[in-house]
C-alpha cells in the first residue's frame, strides 16, 4: 500500500469493510523535520523495511484505527525551492484533514491519540491550540476528542542545531534555490513561535484534560563521521507540565522512531503507553454507556415542545367524520397510496379559526388513520407530530423545538434507533460538559437524517406538522426542510415510506410550495360540524331534546354567519348561552346575532367594548402584559402583575385585592376582565389569547388594542386609568420583576423594551426609582457582567449618591437611551463629575451586551450621544476598567498607563474590544466617541504578532492587513498617523504600503496615499526573489513572518484575549 507524502493515509485496517466496524480510538502518526509519513517510522532490514505502525502496532491494539499524516517538512532541495508554509499553516492543514476524516457522527466522538516526532510535535500542539480556541467550525471538535499525545524527541524549548547557520552545517548538505526558513526559525532556541505554542498548549492540556508522555533521545546524532550532536537536549524534550510522564528511547534522534520488532525496547515502551491509554478509553466509555441511552432520550425530552398538541381542544363528539369520506376529501385516498400521490405531503388549509389544529389532533389520534395506512401490507408506522404555537415559548414556535420533539417521539417508539443518535449526543455532551446539553438545529437535522436512513424495513414514518403559519422564523427555511425530508424518503436507495400531513393558513408561500399537493380547505367542509356543535350547546342551555322552530332558526343563523370559522361560533355561543340562561327571548337573540360582526377582528373589538367599565384598567394591563410577555406567564403571575400596577384608592368599591384568592376566583377574574379572550391552559397554567387570531388582531390594532371604539374607555378621565392607559406591557412587567421571580431573568430586557417603546414618564421619576435599586435586576440574564461595572464604579470624588451611581450605570449598560436623555431634567446629572462621566462613556463604548434580544435596539452610538448631554460626560480621560489584569496580557500600550493597572481611555478600550470580537457597530461607536472629544492618543500593540523588524504590530498595521478601509481611514484621521512613524521601521524599508500591496486592496492603498504614506501605486505583490547566500529579502521576511499574509488567501492571526 502506498503511503501518501502529503495528508492522511489509513494504515490499519486496510480493508474497507473492517474500517466500517466499531473501534475505540484513532491513532495518528506525525513525522518531524526532513521526515516522511512512512520512512520516519520504518527500519530498513535485509528483507525490506519494517513499518511498525502498520505491522506491529495493530497486533497490540487491534481495535484501533491507525493513520499516518505527511507534510512538506524539507527545508530545501537542489533543483527546486522548498515549500514556504509555516508551522501554523501546517497545523491548520492537519486540523482540516482530521476534520474531513471525522466528519460523520459515528467518527466524531472517537478519541484521538497522536504519536509525534520532532517538529511534528510542535505542529500537533499548535493544531490542538487552534482547535481549542476555535468557535463555530468543525475544527473545534478535534481538541475535545484528543485523549493524549506521545512526543518523541520534540524540541519544546528549541534546538541549538536549528539555528539558520548551524542547521545548514550540521543537518543539510544542499544549497537550496529558496529555503523554507520558517520551519527552522520555529525550532530555534528561545523561538517566539515555540513560546507562543507552548504557553497555549499548557492551557489546552488543562481545558481538555489531555494526557502527555514525552520520550527523549538517549544518544547523540553523529554526522560526517566527525561531528556528534544531541539534536534535542533533555530539558527541551519535556513540556514541564505536572501531568506529563517522561522516559527515554535508547537511540539517537533519527532512529528513535524505528524499531526492529516487538521486543525492541523502544517499541515496547511506546506501545505499552498506547495500550494503557486505550484501556483507559475503553473503561471510560464502558462506564458512560451504561446510562447513555436514557441520558440521550432525557436530553431530547421537552415537555414544552409537545404541550401544544395536548392543549388543543379535542374534537366535539361526532364531528370531523367526513375526513375519512373519500367522496368529500382526498385524505383517505392519500393514506392508501404508497407511490406517486402518497409520496407528496398532504396540505390542510383554511380560514383563521376554522379548526385546523383540532382536525389535526383528531387525525393523529384517530385509529382509522392507522387502519387506512397499514391496509393489507400490515406495515408498522411511527406517528410523530408537532404543533407550532406562536403564543407559546421558543420551544413551541421555532424549528429547533420542532426537530427535537420529532426526534424524541421517533426514538421513543423505536428504541433500537437511539444508538444512531448517541454520537451526536456525545458530541454535545462533551462540548457543553453536561448530561442535559442543548440541541441546536444543525445537530438535530443531521440526527433526524441519520435516523431516517436507518429505520428498519417495513417501519414507516407519519409526521403531522400543524400551524406552519405560526412558525417564528423564515418560512422559506421551514418549507425547504420539509421538501428535503420528502426527497430523502423518495430516494431509491431507501425503503422507508414517509408521509407528512401539514396544516396552515393559505399564505402565498404555502400556496406556492404545496399548491400542487393533495389538499382541501377545511372551512368548506365544516358546516355540518358547526351545526351539530351549535345545536348541542343550545339544547344543553335550554334543557330540551328537540329544538323549537325559533331555536332552529337561531341555529341556522349562527351556522350561516359562521362561514366555517369555529372560533367565531365559540365566542358567539358563549354570549348566546349566557343570554339563554338569563331568560332572553329568541327574537332578541336572533337580533343580537344579526348585529354581530362576521369578521373576526371586528368581533374581538365588539367583545372588548362590552367589558364592564369598572374593569377597564385591569383589562388594559392584562392584554398588554400577555401581548408583550417574552415567555408565557402563569395565571398567578399575571394576577400579581395586575395587582402591582393597579392600586386605586382603598375605598373604591370596584377594587378588591386578589392577592390570596383561589384559583377559581382568579379564573373568573381573568374571564370577566378579558371578555373571554384570554384563557388559562389547564395543563401548564399559562395564560394566552384564546386563539392566534386574537393576538394578531390585538397587535394590529396599535396602541389602543381596540379600546378606542368603546366610549367608556375614551371618556374615562380618571387619573388612575389615564396613568395606566399610557403604559404598555413591558412597563407593567418591569414594575413587577421584584415580586414575580419567574420574569426576573428578563428584567434588563424588559427595561430596554420599556425604554424604547414608551414615553409616559417624562420626568423619569418612576424609572429612576426602579434603576437605583440594584436588587430589581439581581438574577436577570446579563446581570453578572453588568454588576462588575456597578461594583467598579468610582466612589471617591463622586458628588451624587450611590443609588444615583447605580441608576446611571444600569441605564447605560442596558442602553436606556430615552431615560438618559430625559434624566437631564433631574438635578442629579448636574453633579456628575468628569471622572464618573468618563466611566459611563467607557461602559457605553466597550461594556457587555446585556440586552441582546431581537426586539431591542442596541445601537451603542445612540447611548453615547445621549450621555453627551449630561454634565461631565465626554470621550476624554483614562479610567479604571472592571477587568482582570490577565485580560490584557496579549497587549501593550505606548503610553504611561499600563494594562496591568487597567487604566484605559475609552477609544483605546473600544479598539481593543474590536480586535478581540469585531462588530460592525464598533466604528459607529468610535465616531460617536470622537464627536465627544475622544482621540487616538495611545498605540495599542499586539504582542504575539510581530512585524519584520521584530516589534509587535500596532492596531493601524493590523487594520491595514486585515481590517476594513473605514477603520484605516478612521485611525489615520484621528491621531495615530502622528505616532506611527516611531514604529514604521524605516531602516528596513518596511512600510504600510507594503502590507497593503500584499492585500491587493486598492482602497486602502488610496487612503495611505491620501495621508502621504504611499508615494506611488505599488506594482502588485512585492518582489520576493532570493538574494545573495540565500538570505531572505525584506519582502520575503514580510511574507513569511508569522501573521503577515494576503488576506484573500489566509485568515488573520488570532488576537488572544
Amino acid at each position: 500500500m502506498m503511503v501518501s507524502r502529503i495528508g492522511l493515509t489509513r494504515l490499519y485496517p486496510i480493508d474497507d469493510e473492517d474500517y466500517l466496524t466499531a473501534h475505540t480510538v484513532d491513532i495518528v502518526f506525525v513525522h518531524g523535520l526532513f521526515g516522511h509519513p512512512e520512512k520516519t517510522w520504518s527500519l530498513k532490514k535485509n528483507e525490506g523495511s519494517l513499518f511498525w505502525p502498520q505491522t506491529l502496532l495493530p497486533k497490540s491494539i487491534p481495535e484501533a484505527h491507525i493513520f499516518s499524516w505527511g507534510y512538506d517538512a524539507d527545508v530545501g532541495g537542489i533543483l527546486s525551492s522548498a515549500g514556504q508554509s509555516t508551522i501554523h499553516e501546517h497545523a491548520g492543514s492537519l486540523l482540516s484533514d482530521l476534520a474531513d476524516l471525522r466528519d460523520t457522527p459515528d467518527r466524531r466522538h472517537i478519541p484521538l491519540i497522536f504519536v509525534v516526532h520532532s517538529l511534528g510535535g510542535i505542529i500537533v500542539k499548535d493544531a490542538l491550540n487552534q482547535s481549542s480556541s476555535t468557535e463555530g467550525t468543525r475544527l473545534k471538535d478535534i481538541a475535545p476528542a484528543t485523549h493524549g499525545v506521545v512526543f518523541l524527541g520534540t524540541p519544546h524549548r528549541g534546538s541549538k542545531s536549528a539555528s539558520m547557520g548551524k542547521m545548514a552545517f550540521h543537518i543539510t548538505e544542499v544549497f537550496t534555490q529558496r529555503p523554507n526558513l520558517n520551519l527552522l526559525r520555529g525550532l530555534e532556541k528561545h523561538s517566539e513561535i515555540l513560546d507562543r505554542v507552548g504557553d497555549s498548549f499548557h492551557q489546552t492540556i488543562l481545558k481538555h484534560n489531555l494526557s502527555v508522555y514525552s520520550f527523549r533521545e538517549a544518544r547523540e546524532t553523529r554526522r560526517y563521521k566527525v561531528f556528534s550532536i544531541m539534536v534535542v537536549e533533555s530539558d527541551s524534550a519535556k513540556i514541564g507540565h505536572a501531568k506529563e510522564e517522561c522516559n527515554f528511547i535508547p537511540s539517537d534522534h533519527r532512529n528513535m522512531t524505528k524499531y526492529s520488532g516487538p521486543k525492541d525496547t523502544g517499541f515496547k515502551r511506546v506501545s505499552m503507553q498506547l495500550c494503557r491509554w486505550n484501556e483507559n478509553i475503553k473503561a471510560k466509555f464502558a462506564s458512560s454507556d451504561q446510562n447513555i441511552d436514557a441520558d440521550c432520550l432525557e436530553s431530547l425530552n421537552s415537555v414544552e415542545a409537545r404541550s401544544r398538541l395536548e392543549e388543543v381542544d379535542r374534537a366535539h363528539p361526532a364531528t370531523f367524520g367526513w375526513l375519512f369520506d373519500a367522496q368529500q376529501v382526498p385524505f383517505l385516498e392519500w393514506l392508501h397510496a404508497s407511490d406517486g400521490l402518497g409520496r407528496r405531503p398532504f396540505w390542510i388549509h383554511g380560514k383563521p379559526g376554522s379548526g385546523k389544529s383540532t382536525l389535526m389532533k383528531f387525525a393523529i389520534r384517530n385509529p382509522r388513520t392507522l387502519e387506512a395506512l397499514a391496509g393489507p401490507r400490515a406495515e408498522e408506522w411511527t406517528f410523530s407530530g408537532y404543533f407550532f404555537h406562536d403564543r407559546g415559548s421558543q420551544a413551541q414556535k421555532k424549528i429547533p423545538g420542532m426537530l427535537q420533539e420529532l426526534l424524541h417521539s421517533i426514538l421513543l417508539q423505536n428504541i433500537s434507533l437511539v444508538r444512531f443518535v448517541i454520537p451526536f449526543y456525545r458530541q454535545l455532551k462533551d462540548e457543553q460538559r453536561t448530561r442535559r446539553p442543548r440541541w441546536h438545529s444543525a445537530i438535530l437535522g443531521n440526527a433526524i437524517g441519520t435516523v431516517l436512513r436507518n429505520l428498519p424495513a417495513r417501519r414507516n414514518l407519519f409526521l403531522f406538522l400543524d400551524a406552519l403559519d405560526e412558525h417564528a422564523g423564515g418560512n422559506e427555511e421551514l418549507v425547504s426542510l420539509i421538501w428535503n425530508w420528502i426527497a430523502a424518503a423518495n430516494d431509491n436507495s431507501t425503503t422507508v415510506h414517509v408521509k407528512i400531513c401539514l396544516a396552515s393558513r393559505p399564505w402565498d408561500i404555502f400556496k406556492k410550495t404545496f399548491g400542487q399537493c393533495p389538499q382541501f380547505a377545511i372551512h368548506e367542509h365544516t358546516r355540518g360540524d358547526i351545526e351539530m356543535y351549535t345545536t348541542q350547546r343550545i339544547r344543553k342551555a335550554m334543557y330540551t331534546s328537540e329544538p323549537s322552530p325559533a331555536e332552529a332558526d337561531l341555529i341556522e343563523q349562527v351556522v350561516r354567519d359562521a362561514s366555517g370559522v369555529f372560533i367565531w361560533v365559540r365566542l358567539v355561543l358563549d354570549r348566546i348561552v349566557q343570554e339563554i340562561i338569563d331568560g332572553t327571548p329568541f327574537p332578541i337573540l336572533q337580533h343580537l346575532v344579526s348585529q354581530l360582526p362576521s369578521e373576526l377582528g371586528e368581533l374581538y373589538r365588539w367583545t372588548v367594548q362590552r367589558i364592564r367599565s369598572g374593569y377597564h384598567a385591569e383589562t388594559w394591563i392584562m392584554f398588554q402584559t400577555i401581548l408583550c410577555a417574552l415567555r408565557p406567564l402563569l395565571l398567578e403571575d399575571l394576577i400579581m402583575i395586575v395587582e402591582l400596577n393597579f392600586k386605586p384608592a382603598q375605598n373604591d368599591p370596584l377594587y378588591v385585592s386578589d392577592d390570596h384568592s383561589s384559583k377559581e376566583n382568579q379564573l373568573r377574574r381573568l374571564n370577566s376582565r378579558s371578555g373571554g379572550l384570554l384563557e388559562a391552559l389547564p395543563r401548564s397554567g399559562h395564560v394566552q389569547f384564546i386563539h392566534q387570531t386574537v393576538k394578531d388582531s390585538m397587535a394590529q390594532s396599535g396602541v389602543d388594542l381596540g379600546f378606542a371604539l368603546n366610549p367608556a374607555f375614551t371618556h374615562d378621565t380618571s387619573m388612575l386609568f389615564t396613568r395606566i392607559y399610557a403604559r404598555n406591557g413591558y412597563e407593567f412587567i418591569l414594575r413587577a420583576v421584584k415580586d414575580v421571580p419567574r420574569v426576573r431573568s428578563d428584567a434588563l430586557i424588559y427595561a430596554k423594551l420599556a425604554d424604547q417603546s414608551a414615553a409616559h414618564d417624562p420626568d423619569c421619576i418612576e424609572t429612576w426609582n426602579l434603576l437605583k435599586d440594584e436588587s430589581t435586576f439581581s438574577g436577570s440574564s446579563g446581570w453578572d457582567q453588568l454588576d462588575r461595572w456597578v461594583q467598579g464604579a468610582p466612589v471617591s470624588g463622586v458628588a451624587i449618591s450611590r443609588a444615583a451611581v447605580i441608576a446611571y450605570v444600569i441605564a447605560t449598560g442596558a442602553n436606556l437611551t430615552r431615560f438618559i436623555e430625559a434624566s437631564r431634567t433631574l438635578s442629579h446629572h448636574l453633579k456628575i463629575t468628569s471622572h464618573f462621566g468618563s466611566y459611563l462613556m467607557a461602559l457605553a463604548a466597550i461594556g457587555p451586551e446585556v440586552v441582546a434580544h431581537p426586539l431591542c435596539d442596541n445601537q451603542r452610538s445612540k447611548v453615547i450621544e445621549a450621555l453627551r448631554g449630561l454634565t461631565g460626560c465626554c470621550g476624554r480621560g483614562e479610567i479604571e476598567m472592571p477587568y482582570e489584569p490577565s485580560d490584557f496580557d496579549a497587549f501593550s500600550l505606548d503610553c504611561p498607563a499600563h494594562p496591568a493597572n487597567k487604566r484605559w481611555d475609552q477609544l483605546t478600550g473600544l479598539i481593543l474590544k474590536h480586535l478581540f470580537r469585531p462588530s460592525k457597530d464598533h466604528l459607529d461607536i468610535a465616531k460617536a466617541l470622537v464627536r465627544n472629544e475622544a482621540e487616538v492618543k495611545n498605540i495599542l500593540r499586539i504582542k504575539n504578532i510581530r512585524n519584520p523588524i521584530g516589534a509587535p504590530i500596532s492596531t493601524l498595521e493590523y487594520c491595514v492587513r486585515y481590517g476594513s478601509v473605514d477603520w484605516v481611514h478612521f485611525l489615520l484621521a484621528h491621531g495615530e498617523m502622528e505616532t506611527y512613524t516611531r514604529y514604521r521601521g524605516s531602516e528596513s524599508g518596511y512600510t504600510l504600503a507594503d502590507c497593503a500591496s500584499l492585500r491587493r486592496d486598492g482602497k486602502i492603498i488610496q487612503v495611505l496615499k491620501d495621508y502621504g504614506l504611499c508615494e506611488s501605486e505599488p506594482d502588485g505583490i512585492l518582489d520576493l526573489s532570493p538574494v545573495k547566500t540565500g538570505i531572505l529579502t525584506v519582502g520575503e521576511a514580510l511574507l513569511n513572518t508569522s501573521g503577515c499574509y494576503p488576506v484573500k488567501r489566509f485568515p488573520p492571526p488570532e488576537v488572544p484575549w
